[in-house]
């Protein structure tokens, strides 16, 4: 087989590319200096337009960021990279359409309905009917900030109190008291000796980088002291460690996002054409350090974040950052020229909640 590879010099991909030769494949892989690989070299830069033509004119097995494209018998790149806020921002978006919200609210149900113990208690594993073992740190974050994705999307208040919930459990079960983490609960039966820690991410976001983002989203979310405290006390246990904030890139994220941060406030019902605007206007904002907030007050009858500001006779979008909101707009347009276009912290506040 012909195979392409991108990445072709890192520590996986010349490992890849190795057993693949040794299997008596024909690699090539992309590299931006020749020899640096363990394969035949195409040097071009990853943001390139390129395409790999098989020798035999059979389809090529397309590896790690490639796609084949059909009837050129190539694998491609795209033409170019989008940087990590826009494909975040890009995936808020299709949390809103109707197939891409459906497929996300199926998985998430499905999860919380069928990896759950006697107890309640999220299980690391399911399989035919079959539990496996309890769930793990990275499980409860995992779940929280997908419960918090889910509500930025649709505005149901039930979302945000399932994020709440999942992120108690997690302090309770995995928590160390002095606001570190532990990778295991602390009941767990069959863990022997220290339980164990890992605040660094990997290929994925630990879950303490995780649940670092769900404590300060929440506190954007519902100006709760408790939240950020949690954040606080999280930052200041990872700092500790040997590998530092540094070895998170998601937690050295959230603790900036804590201080530069904020929610974007939709006030207006869910199926009004104007609020759905400005919504999807929110959710596409490139600044990861935005959390939107769409508050239809009717779903709310005990109280809703934010139940302090006045109601709006129109649907309205504001920037909250603690107990201070900007003043409200009525367009994407105009939006986007006051508060979505700039970092929050340059925004002017002029409308106080205290």
């Amino acid at each position: 087989m012909e195979l392409f590879i991108t990445g072709g010099t890192g520590y996986i991909g010349q490992a890849v590319a190795r057993k693949a030769i040794g299997l008596g494949h024909q690699v090539t892989a992309l590299v931006r200096q020749d020899g640096s690989a363990a394969a035949r070299a195409l040097r071009a830069n990853i943001a390139s337009s390129i395409g790999v033509r098989t020798t035999s004119g059979s389809r090529p097995m397309c590896l790690k960021n490639t796609r084949y494209a059909a009837g050129t018998g190539r694998c491609r790149r795209p033409t170019a990279c989008a940087p990590p806020q826009r494909l975040e921002s890009a995936a808020k978006r299709r949390l809103t359409a109707g197939g891409e919200a459906r497929r996300a609210r199926a998985t998430f149900d499905f999860i919380m309905a069928k990896l759950r113990g006697p107890d309640g208690r999220l299980l690391h594993a399911w399989r035919e009917g079959h539990p496996g073992a309890r769930a793990l740190l990275d499980d409860y974050a995992s779940m929280a900030r997908a419960a918090l994705g889910l509500f930025e999307a649709s505005g149901q208040p039930t979302d945000l109190e399932t994020a709440r919930r999942l992120a108690s459990e997690a302090m309770d079960l995995f928590g160390d008291g002095a606001g570190g983490f532990y990778l295991t609960a602390k009941d767990a039966a069959d863990v022997p000796g220290a339980r164990p820690r890992q605040a660094h991410d990997g290929a994925s976001p630990s879950g303490v980088g995780l649940l670092a983002e769900v404590f300060v989203r929440l506190w954007h979310l519902t100006d709760e002291p408790r939240w950020r405290d949690a954040a606080e006390n999280l930052f200041r246990a990872v700092s500790g460690a040997p590998e530092g904030l540094g070895g998170s890139p998601l937690t050295l994220m959230s603790a900036d996002m804590l201080e530069r941060g904020g929610s974007v406030l939709i006030d207006g019902p869910l199926d009004d054409p104007r609020a759905q605007a400005l919504a999807e206007a929110a959710l596409g904002a490139p600044d990861p350090s935005l959390t939107v907030l769409r508050l239809d007050r009717s779903l709310w009858p005990d109280g809703s974040p934010r139940a302090d500001l006045p109601r709006a006779q129109e649907p309205i979008a504001m920037l909250c950052q603690g107990q201070t909101c900007s003043l409200p707009v009525t367009t994407p347009e105009a939006m986007a020229m006051t508060f979505l276009s700039a970092p929050p912290s340059s925004t002017p506040t002029t409308s106080s909640l205290v």
